[in-house]
């Protein structure tokens, strides 16, 4: 028989074993899985289809997610989902065999109780629910064993023009967020906010680009696709091999030389109003340059583990580079907790410029990220009347609270301007862009960290000088525009406007200060049938209810208005939702039906530790090593 110091010594063996299986988790390669009483069994695959066509500035999407059930059980499907910043989700189908099921768009607990009514009397079904943000969680129940059901979402967005290049994004995979996710009808737990890594890690694509000026060959930075021209324009495919899930598809293409855009205008008539999208490239020739601040604050939370805190330094580093000796600048660095280099804004000499190197050098991902305390610090320094403040805000945006966050921005911000810089693979393109639009600045997304240094080149090239201020618009004709306050441009950012008015006609002139004079625009407007435009100015019109709701809180009359909004333009938001269900049951009522959540592939370059907070297995973990070295201090010889 083992003696006693033997039995305690294997006692403490078994929790430091489990505490490093805790530790380790499932291998990276584990498929999905549910457990029941008899074990362990194979799960549903998942597989995910993007189809997009692009016209000029306009594109349409419809992604379609299988659910394949390769087990004996029925099965509801859970799969939360990015999509790009500014899409407006206007259609839901449900696929099960040959039959086909159009979704319809409720009020969020209408649609709420209609899905689980069906759920509930064994009719297959699909939810679709704006969860926050740009992020949608999909539903599907009723997937019978060895069933194919599909999924899919049709949602509008735009191609954005930027340092003379088009630049279209699509979100395959997603950084997991830090904190619960915010309670909209207090439903959604912190654990049920984004599934954990691992599956869903390929997607196929299909793009057809009908540019509408001469342009050259669209490429990829991020993945491999496949390219071949026909008579309706250029198209994109992943080939015979589907693309890694594990960062953002980014698809570029430059003008052919002469052939960029100083202007463009798409208009669409739905029902009795006009709808129209501007889209005005500012002058190219620098003004002088501004006298400014400059402060930099740089996320060093544990979702920046690995080649994102990497380019956030590089990106630091390049903004010291660009200072001139006329600046002030400071830093600040966040994660649970924040700390500033200087107590106030300070010149860039050779001691000072040490010093900042030196304290971005110490930067180390761990830790949640609280980003509300630093941005809390940037705003209250004390003001230079002399200078611009530039607050550089570098990040992968891995918040749950971005209504709060923005909504501060917007509060504090006074005549500072913020610049939102996206760090990652997959960084949160939709909160970064809110926040900089309600900083009166804008946002930069860069998902290769090869590039940080030169995007942030770009960047400060940008901020040295606004290229025009004091924007207005003037119709010869009731127009309604969005944004309604117009914001400062910057060189490569062009203005982008909505337009709503009973009948687009006669001409719209566009006034603003360039470089100390006198500067306008005039457009003829027209009615053609641009697809598309009404669904973004609907979207375009939630959010800027949205930024309302953000700065002044609910209220009855705002909901109202928002629900009227998202109903009349057929859009998920937060208060709409798209069900479809079929009309006769497909499972038996006393067959089980069991849950499974598809998770999201982790965002490529990401270390073993990576999420914001670990969660329990972290904490687990720690209680179970300190038992261990408590036992084996108690029991020492």
């Amino acid at each position: 028989m083992p003696s006693t110091m033997q039995s305690r010594c294997l006692a403490c063996l078994l929790l430091l074993l489990v505490a490093l299986a805790l530790l380790a988790g499932p291998p990276a390669e584990a498929g999905l899985s549910w457990q029941d009483d008899d074990g362990e069994r194979s799960a549903a695959a998942l597989l995910t289809e993007f189809d997009t066509e692009v016209r000029g500035l306009l594109v349409e999407t419809r992604l379609t997610q299988h659910y394949i059930n390769h087990t004996d059980q029925w099965l509801e499907g859970r799969y939360t989902a990015a999509l790009p910043a500014d899409a407006a989700v206007h259609g839901l189908t449900l696929r099960i065999g040959e039959r086909l099921i159009e979704g319809e768009i409720r009020l969020r607990e209408e649609a709420r109780i209609e899905y689980e009514a069906a759920k509930m009397e064994g009719r297959r079904s699909a939810l679709v629910e704006n969860q926050q943000g740009n992020l949608f969680r999909t539903r599907v129940a009723h997937v019978g064993p060895g069933e194919v059901v599909e999924v899919t979402l049709r949602f509008s967005h735009l191609v954005r023009f930027e340092h003379g290049r088009f630049v279209l994004s699509l979100p395959l995979s997603l950084v997991s967020r830090y904190g619960s996710a915010p309670a909209l009808d207090g439903i959604f737990s912190g654990m049920e906010s984004a599934a954990e890594p691992g599956a869903a890690a390929t997607a196929t694509v299909r793009m057809l680009i009908d540019p509408g000026v001469a342009i050259e060959p669209p490429f990829s930075d991020t993945h491999k696709l496949d390219r071949r021209e026909h008579a309706l324009g250029i198209e994109l495919t992943s080939g015979a091999q589907p693309i890694s899930a594990d960062r953002d598809l980014v698809v570029q293409w430059l003008p052919k030389p002469g052939q960029a855009p100083t202007a463009a205008l798409f208009t669409q008539t739905v029902g009795d109003s006009d709808y129209g999208l501007l889209m005005v490239v500012p002058p190219t020739r620098p003004g002088p340059r501004l006298a400014r601040e400059l402060i930099l604050i740089v996320d060093t939370s544990g979702s920046m583990q690995g080649v994102s805190l990497h380019a956030a330094k590089a990106a630091a580093k390049m903004a010291l580079g660009g200072l001139e000796a006329t600046d002030r600048f400071n830093l600040i660095r966040f994660s649970s907790d924040h700390q500033l280099l200087f107590e106030r804004s300070s010149a860039p000499t050779p001691d000072n410029l040490a010093q900042a190197l030196a304290f971005i050098e110490r930067f180390s991902a761990n830790g949640g990220t609280e980003m509300t305390a630093a941005l809390n610090a940037a705003f209250t320094l004390p003001a230079d009347a002399d200078r611009v403040r530039q607050v550089v805000f570098v990040t992968d945006g891995a918040v749950s609270h971005e209504d709060r966050i923005s909504a501060q921005v917007g509060q504090q911000a006074g005549q500072a301007r913020l610049f939102a810089v996206g760090i990652g693979p997959a960084p949160n393109a939709h909160f970064l862009r809110k926040a900089a639009e309600l900083g009166r600045g804008s946002a930069l997304m860069v998902r290769d960290p090869g590039e940080a240094q030169t995007r942030m080149g770009e960047l400060l090239q940008q901020l040295d000088s606004p290229l025009l201020t004091r924007l207005s618009v003037h119709s010869e004709v009731p127009v309604q525009t969005l944004p309604e306050m117009l914001p400062d441009l910057y060189a490569g950012q062009p203005l982008l406007l909505m337009l709503r008015g009973d009948q687009l006609r006669g001409k719209l002139r566009i006034e603003g200060v360039s470089q100390g004079a006198s500067w306008q625009r005039e457009f003829a407007l027209s009615r053609r049938n641009d697809h598309g435009v009404g669904r973004l100015y609907g979207r375009r019109l939630i959010d800027s209810l949205e930024d309302q709701l953000r700065l002044s809180g609910e209220t009855p009359e705002l909901r109202a208005q928002m629900e009227t909004t998202a109903l009349a333009f057929g859009l998920a938001s937060r208060y709409t939702s798209f069900v479809a269900f079929e009309r006769s049951p497909s499972r038996a009522a006393d067959s089980a039906l069991r849950k499974l959540a598809f998770a999201n592939a982790s965002p490529a370059g990401a270390d073993g530790f990576a999420q914001t907070a670990l969660g329990w297995k972290m904490g687990m973990l720690i209680a179970l090593l300190l038992s261990a070295m408590a036992l084996l201090l108690r029991w020492r010889p």
